[in-house]
């Protein structure tokens, strides 16, 4: 099978999601090709910089631009005929990109990694797919709905080359540890815990951006690195920690924008806790409602609702090391089975070819050439 594998634009957070996800087909065997559309982006802006203004160029990174980075995309739709284009986020990718594929009989598919967050900017360019995969479940049946799209759930995962258990140095280690960006809701809720952290006589480690604004961070600021973490630090912290603290992000919660009006609620695991299992390291998680779908509670993983529950757990693992390692190692060989992103690509593989198989069966019930 032949994929044509396009990249979302964004050189930062999505680069390593990217680079799983290109190792994950490899693993499958396709004949991959990758456009990668932040590296057009770069040149092309940096091209155009040395004729237009500065305030031009900024009008033009919301259109043009990215039109201009995507052309080449369309030639090589027509050069290459991949039996499926696999695009990731797509809010930079012009919609005239699978539909030029669908135009082709090429499949085209988009993979949504920010909803229910942004689901109103999705809304706006998911449209032009022919398949779009979420991460969130409850965004399935909108996507149906509004759009008229086939839509299926498929939650990101991790890569048991890169998630894997890791001995670290003293520096790494923690009793709990929690490592994300601080959206109101984990705000909230550290700042109920405060005392506890603070009277419990734990190692704690809290590592990512806009904690300052803990209304205690006076008094807790000694436990955290207001700072972004990458991909590889992450996985040391997580090796590291003897619980690790899955704090799950409110539907509200926004980091540059609001785009979830509609209030779809967010019940699906975030990609944290496939990382965090694969690493076969020990995890409390912020319960959402299918977290049971992806591990089972209470032997591979814990969950907890609210600061009281929370403080429960903490105290009950922190005194029993052999079932929180034996639990975590339950999780690791479930990750590593279920969860990794060959398993799901292999899913969008044989959607693909469904769909494929689907359309030719029409054309040929209608007397065209398929």
């Amino acid at each position: 099978m032949k994929v044509l594998f396009m990249t979302s634009g964004v050189r930062t957070i999505h680069r390593p999601l990217e680079l799983h996800i290109r190792q994950g087909l490899e693993a499958l065997g396709v004949d991959l090709v990758v456009y990668d559309l932040a590296y057009h982006l770069y040149y092309q802006g940096s091209a155009l910089a040395r004729f237009k203004q500065e305030e031009e160029i900024n009008l033009l990174n919301h259109g043009p631009l990215h039109r201009l980075a995507a052309a080449p995309v369309l030639y090589e739709l027509h050069r290459l005929k991949p039996d499926l284009l696999l695009c990731f986020q797509g809010s930079f990718i012009p919609p005239e990109v699978p539909r030029a594929a669908s135009d082709l009989g090429i499949p085209s598919a988009l993979w949504s990694v920010d909803d229910p967050y942004e689901v109103d900017l999705t809304t706006q360019y998911a449209g032009a797919y022919d398949l779009v995969f979420t991460v969130e479940a409850a965004a399935v049946p909108f996507y149906r709905e509004a759009l008229g799209v086939e839509a299926h759930y498929l939650p990101l995962g991790c890569n048991p080359d890169f998630h894997r258990p890791t001995e670290v140095p003293e520096r790494y280690r923690s009793d709990v540890c929690f490592v994300g960006s601080a959206f109101y809701n984990r705000l909230e809720l550290v700042d109920q815990m405060a005392d506890y952290l603070l009277e419990s006589g734990l190692t704690i480690r809290i590592l990512g951006q806009w904690w300052d604004q803990l209304k205690r961070y006076n008094r807790l600021h000694r436990f955290i690195d207001n700072a972004g973490v990458t991909p590889q630090e992450a996985i040391r912290y997580y090796c590291g920690a003897r619980i690790n603290l899955n704090l799950h992000r409110a539907p509200d919660a926004t980091a540059y924008v609001s785009a979830n009006l509609k209030g779809l609620q967010a019940k699906s695991p975030n990609n944290r806790t496939f990382e965090i299992a694969a690493c076969g390291a020990f995890q409390l998680v912020e319960q959402p409602a299918n977290l049971g779908q992806a591990f089972t509670v209470g032997e591979e993983l814990d969950g907890f609702d609210g600061p009281a529950e929370l403080v429960t757990k903490i105290e009950h693992y922190r005194r029993h090391d052999e079932q929180r390692r034996a639990m975590a190692e339950r999780a690791r060989e479930r990750a590593a089975r279920e969860h990794s992103y060959a398993a799901r690509l292999r899913t969008v593989l044989e959607t693909a070819a469904e769909y494929r198989a689907g359309r030719r069966a029409k054309s040929i019930a209608g007397g065209h050439r398929p």
